[in-house]
């Protein structure tokens, strides 16, 4: 089974599409194990989202370490990112799952290609992608400089 956790920053925009980001990921053709909001300072009520766990940071983290804290407070050791604004294609997690069964590497990055709203896909290595827990025991996750730019790109490098 795969955790999925989404990033909310401080900004009203973060939460804009929130609630179609969660109703994608409770849409699933296999459920998600759990689904872990990281309240980045964006005051979540937990009486708007019954059925995720919110974790408050003490302070702002920013994405690199907020993705840290993703994996970490995962309840299982795969874990899939997916950004406050984006939504998940109906078999998400079940074609994480199937590519998990087929190549079962705890430290390989599995990637989403992305699908934009004029309906042109790519496929992209970025922050958004299912990883085994392992991989951030073995790299030491996202590391703090990765806060300048797009933090994705610390994979792809």
């Amino acid at each position: 089974m795969i955790s999925v956790y989404v990033p909310v920053g401080p900004y009203a925009v973060y939460r804009e599409y929130l609630s179609e980001c969660i109703d994608s990921v409770r849409a699933q053709t296999v459920k998600p194990a759990d689904i872990l909001l990281i309240d980045d300072m964006a005051g979540l009520d937990e009486a708007d989202y019954p059925d995720c766990r919110i974790w408050r940071a003490p302070w702002r983290l920013g994405i690199p370490a907020v993705n840290n804290v993703g994996v970490a407070l995962a309840k299982t050791d795969l874990v899939l990112y997916c950004g406050c604004d984006d939504r998940l294609m109906p078999n998400c997690l079940e074609m994480c799952e199937q590519a998990w069964e087929k190549h079962h590497d705890p430290l390989g990055y599995y990637w989403l290609d992305l699908q934009y709203s004029t309906g042109e896909t790519q496929a992209l290595p970025t922050g958004h992608a299912m990883v085994h827990k392992d991989l951030w025991r073995h790299t030491g996750g996202y590391p703090p400089e990765s806060a300048v730019g797009a933090c994705d790109n610390i994979w792809v490098n």
